[in-house]
């Protein structure tokens, strides 16, 4: 821990200590991290990171925590947000290049003010442009792989470094960053010309769509499991029973069979009780395996 009070001298940005990060995931569930550094600057990213090598401290990086489930007794390491402070973004024709703080949401309204489309589908995604890089998030048959054309980003020496589409290897919710332990920090998009009224409607149908389908009004991470081949997960799960199920204040949505929302006290144990019982009565009904989609901290 004397190792991690030293960022007080090296940064002048914000940094809490003993934070719990329940107040910073979407499942507003998790205890606290040694240190918490929302970043101003590039350059504070890369102070932290050179801190944490050579002092060989764990460092995580997260973005809105719309996708993350993290355990009740926290973690020990630094965790930086990457959010309000770095969401710059530039438009130039049909380009664009954009820090990646930025909520996705935010940043398809913003292009769609400017009469661009191909980023609609971001709309009702909670998370930040890295968060939906790093898992290459989507949503209505769209995802965010179909846009983007450079990714700059930086690695575990501090060094930046701008990586083309196929370099970043984007697959079914994830890419390179997801395990390289590389930070997203900006963007380039391509996205196309369109009438901004076209644009409004088509994201207005989204959201309705989603207020219809999803359990918005209680904390989640979004959809617990991916999909396998041939059925969403949403339907096995729903065909084994299993909505309204609880472990404590952790229930399976009878909304949607996908999603495990907190109806108000849930903790890590009673979330990872109701993935384990999830996962073995899929297992054993049609014999497939699922997989977290949730990232675990």
């Amino acid at each position: 821990m004397k190792e991690i009070l030293e960022l007080k001298k090296i940064l002048n940005c914000e940094i809490k200590f003993d934070e719990p990060l329940k107040y910073h995931t979407t499942f507003r569930i998790g205890g606290p991290c040694s240190a918490l550094v929302i970043p101003g600057s590039i350059e504070d990213i890369q102070q932290v990171m050179s801190l944490a090598n050579q002092k060989n401290i764990p460092l995580y990086v997260i973005g809105n925590g719309s996708n993350l489930l993290v355990h009740d007794e926290g973690i020990f390491g630094i965790v930086i947000k990457i959010g309000d402070n770095l969401k710059k973004v530039m438009i130039e024709g049909e380009r664009v290049n954009a820090y990646s703080g930025i909520p996705l949401s935010d940043l398809a309204k913003q292009v769609a003010a400017h009469g661009l489309g191909g980023l609609e589908f971001g709309i009702g995604i909670p998370g930040t442009l890295g968060g939906a890089i790093t898992m290459n998030a989507g949503a209505e048959g769209e995802k965010i792989s179909d846009v983007i054309t450079t990714v700059k980003i930086m690695d575990g020496r501090g060094e930046t470094h701008v990586l083309e589409k196929e370099d970043l290897y984007f697959g079914y919710r994830g890419s390179r960053i997801k395990d390289s332990g590389e930070i997203v920090l900006e963007a380039e998009l391509l996205l196309r010309r369109e009438e901004p009224s076209i644009i409004q409607k088509k994201m207005d149908n989204i959201m309705e769509k989603r207020e219809h389908t999803l359990p918005l009004d209680y904390p989640s991470a979004g959809s617990i499991f991916k999909n396998p081949d041939n059925y969403p997960a949403s339907y096995l799960i729903d065909k084994c029973g299993l909505k309204g199920i609880r472990e404590g204040d952790a229930e399976i949505s009878t909304k949607h069979a996908g999603f495990i929302v907190n109806l108000g006290g849930a903790t890590y144990r009673d979330v990872s009780s109701l993935t384990q019982r999830i996962k073995q009565t899929v297992k054993d009904k049609f014999g497939i395996s699922l997989e977290l989609e949730v990232v675990v901290l």
